[in-house]
């Protein structure tokens, strides 16, 4: 158009505004087009736009056209391979040296965009689809895991930390009956049954998983918070063996639901969030506090029995140091022995019970510490607490008839010591002379 090419390919020349006389070249050829793809077995093309569009037959595109179309797995697969003309869509393109130009766009829901500038073939595309479903186990320390965790409560205890860390950054806590843990494999059908699937067969785009929220606990909905922190168990996006990452799941009507890369071990973890307090300082997450429970080291061993924290929930691991050769004992509250686990170099842990503990300790060659049960001589004397500092001399004096209580079931450790009560005291210990005794 007055010696100027048109970038135009259509049958049709419009001339937004005519101001001058114009002089219009056209130059015809024999029609060439080219097919498009169509939907094959396991995926769909749809979604089609040609560039002229005023050609027929409508299924091709003419020679030098431009064709845009969609390609989607059919409902419950996932698209394994895809390629246009030889090009994978599932990884980088690149269009150096491609006489035909590819754009792809990755919908993110499974399906792909391509467009395929300047056609001067048949469109040759490819793909496979496969079904795949996740199936979620009991947690075990996966093989390539086995150098560094030792066991099963070993994982656990690095993936609750991981959570924990991530829930920390926006001040709520979780207790450790609030905390799921799963192996999730993946399984695919290629038309023979479900088998395990490897890395190879992982959908481009990620599987997602969801869980129910009656899986997890009864009683949860959508207005919890849920955290998933996930482990790696191959080296990949920038995450050796053994890394976490955080995960975000989308809280569904009945359950939560994430999209994943790769699986294996996993921990989820929830809490509750509620309305700040009017008047209230404003902040914190307004996540409910977990019920705790005290770790009771009676004040004559704080030198020798060390632990992590003095408060804990139900489930938390609880890590001792005992700086002495001895014997370790802890207690609930009702004088049960609670399970140690020997870390060795002095350390043991516990998993804290739904009520206080009484630490113990008796260095090699003592007595083994009372554990305040049904044979402790304190026992019969209610108001007596086993886990105070005071326990053991009243034990004391109790077994050598220096005091025996103000009644049968009363004690009064917390009463002010009379003159005269002292006088009777001292005439009874003075065969166990010297006596030290606490006021």
């Amino acid at each position: 158009m007055n010696g100027t090419v048109q970038d135009n390919l259509s049958n049709t020349l419009t001339i937004e505004n005519l101001s001058e006389n114009t002089e219009v070249e056209v130059a015809f050829e024999p029609y060439a087009g080219f097919v498009i793809p169509t939907s094959d077995n396991g995926w769909t093309v749809s979604n089609v736009k040609r560039t002229p569009d005023d050609t027929t037959p409508v299924t091709e595109i003419r020679k030098n056209g431009t064709v845009t179309f969609t390609v989607a797995p059919v409902s419950g697969q996932y698209l394994t391979t895809l390629t246009v003309n030889g090009t994978n869509c599932l990884g980088t393109i690149s269009n150096d040296g491609n006489e035909n130009k590819l754009t792809v766009v990755n919908n993110q829901n499974g399906s792909y965009t391509i467009t395929v500038a300047n056609v001067t073939n048949n469109i040759a595309l490819e793909a496979t689809s496969m079904q795949f479903q996740t199936v979620r186990e009991e947690l075990t320390v996966p093989e390539v895991l086995k150098k560094k965790y030792a066991d099963t409560d070993a994982l656990k205890t690095a993936l609750q930390i991981a959570l924990r860390t991530q829930v920390d950054k926006v001040n709520a806590s979780v207790p450790a009956a609030n905390i799921q843990y799963y192996d999730i494999q993946l399984q695919y059908n290629d038309g023979t049954g479900w088998k395990p699937a490897t890395e190879k067969h992982f959908p481009a785009n990620g599987i997602t998983v969801t869980i129910p929220y009656s899986e997890l606990k009864s009683g949860l909905d959508s207005s919890y918070t849920y955290t998933v922190i996930h482990m790696f168990t191959s080296t990949m996006k920038n995450h050796e063996i053994g890394e976490t990452e955080p995960i975000t799941p989308v809280n569904g009507t009945d359950g939560i639901s994430f999209t994943v890369n790769s699986l294996s071990p996993f921990a989820i973890g929830w809490y509750k969030n509620t309305a700040p307090m009017p008047g209230g300082g404003g902040g914190g997450g307004g996540a409910v506090a977990p019920t705790t429970y005290d770790v009771v080291i009676p004040s004559a061993l704080a030198n020798i029995v060390k632990a992590d924290k003095t408060k804990a929930a139900a489930g938390d691991t609880v890590t001792l140091t005992v700086s002495d050769e001895g014997t370790l004992t802890v207690t609930d509250s009702n004088g049960k022995s609670v399970a140690l686990t020997d870390l060795g170099s002095g350390k043991y842990t516990f998993k804290m019970p739904s009520s206080k503990v009484n630490v113990a300790f008796a260095a090699s060659g003592e007595t083994k510490p009372c554990d305040g049960g049904k044979d402790c001589p304190s026992a019969p004397f209610k108001d007596v607490d086993t886990g105070k500092w005071y326990h053991v001399s009243i034990d004391y004096v109790l077994t050598h008839s220096i005091m025996n209580g103000v009644s049968g079931t009363s004690f009064a450790p917390n009463s002010n010591l009379t003159r005269g009560v002292l006088i009777v005291v001292y005439a009874n210990c003075d065969m166990y002379s010297p006596i030290y005794m606490g006021s």
